[in-house]
């Protein structure tokens, strides 16, 4: 896919409250819209639980949303779908992260889809941000307790014939966000919503620590529903130990590979553009975290010509030593 303008998360703040009437009806213009965009479109329509018909747009919108799976994962409706002869190739469809089940499987959809983005090469690059992508999506599920939406997506970098190619993570929930969350955890360490960002993006914050926990709780099944059966007593759904290291990572690989990252929370938007970090208030506050992350495929594989020397000395070395 080669496009000139894909309009992402900064877009989708400011313009998807527009796109409803008095009555809740959603009309979406045409346009190119990248994970970003998406992801954060079908968490507030899954919110505001738009039925099917009260939503429309362009028909070639239309028809490169159903494609992405946006009727199938809101309405369970993949009637008029085209065939998705891209699906893991040029793009993971857009995947519900209703429970830790779904949480796990919509990890593995979306690593697996990066890993065949980039034909399978291996990088330090890709395998950190398949880690980092694994992390974010537990940590959807984990602090907001809502559900969540996330996808992914390649296109071509505009001048350079398809020889580069973007790579964009989206996700975005319509849970607590960061500065109620750390309310709810008792952490008083932020009083705005800039401030909440601010901390949890700094490695080993959580607003939900495994270090937290308490190590007599009782721990039951991941799918586990109803009434606890060990009465009173605290209880544990979850073995993932959550140590603060997912955002901290994805700035980290972000500042690395000379990503772009935003990250909005309640009426603040962080965004990492050439290893400059900055804050912007969002028109209209999003209620929960939404995140999108894109490189160049060229950036995340840069560190496979120094691994392959790394490899070619440490066999040098090994046959001086007789090995």
């Amino acid at each position: 896919m080669v496009v000139s303008v894909m309009l992402g998360l900064q877009v989708a703040l400011n313009r998807i409250n527009s796109c409803f009437d008095e009555y809740g009806d959603c009309y979406l213009d045409k346009g190119h819209y990248g994970p970003g965009f998406i992801a954060a479109l079908t968490a507030v329509l899954f919110e505001r639980r738009v039925d099917e018909r009260s939503f429309d747009t362009h028909s070639e919108v239309m028809s490169y949303l159903r494609t992405l799976g946006l009727h199938r994962v809101l309405w369970g409706n993949d009637v008029g779908a085209f065939q998705r002869v891209n699906e893991g190739r040029n793009y993971s469809p857009i995947t519900a992260l209703h429970n830790a089940e779904q949480v796990d499987n919509a990890t593995t959809t979306i690593n697996n889809c990066i890993r065949n983005f980039v034909r399978n090469r291996q990088s330090q690059g890709i395998s950190e941000l398949t880690k980092v992508v694994g992390e974010l999506h537990d940590n959807v599920w984990s602090h907001g307790k809502s559900t969540g939406f996330s996808m992914a997506q390649k296109w071509a970098v505009t001048g350079t014939n398809r020889g580069d190619y973007y790579l964009e993570f989206a996700l975005a929930d319509r849970g607590f966000g960061f500065l109620e969350e750390m309310k709810r955890s008792r952490k008083n360490y932020a009083s705005t919503d800039q401030e909440a960002i601010e901390w949890c993006i700094v490695e080993g914050h959580s607003t939900k620590h495994a270090d937290d926990e308490d190590e007599w709780f009782q721990r039951l099944p991941e799918d586990f529903t109803g009434v606890s059966p060990m009465g009173r007593v605290g209880v544990v759904t979850s073995e993932n130990h959550h140590q603060g290291l997912g955002l901290a990572n994805l700035v980290s690989l972000v500042q690395r590979y000379d990503g772009v990252l935003h990250i909005a929370s309640g009426n603040s938007l962080f965004t990492m553009r050439n290893n400059t970090k900055e804050f912007s208030a969002v028109k209209t506050p999003w209620k929960g975290v939404t995140i999108s992350c894109r490189f160049k495929e060229s950036s995340l594989l840069r560190q496979i010509e120094k691994d392959v020397i790394d490899a070619e000395t440490a066999a040098i070395m090994s046959r001086l030593r007789g090995g």
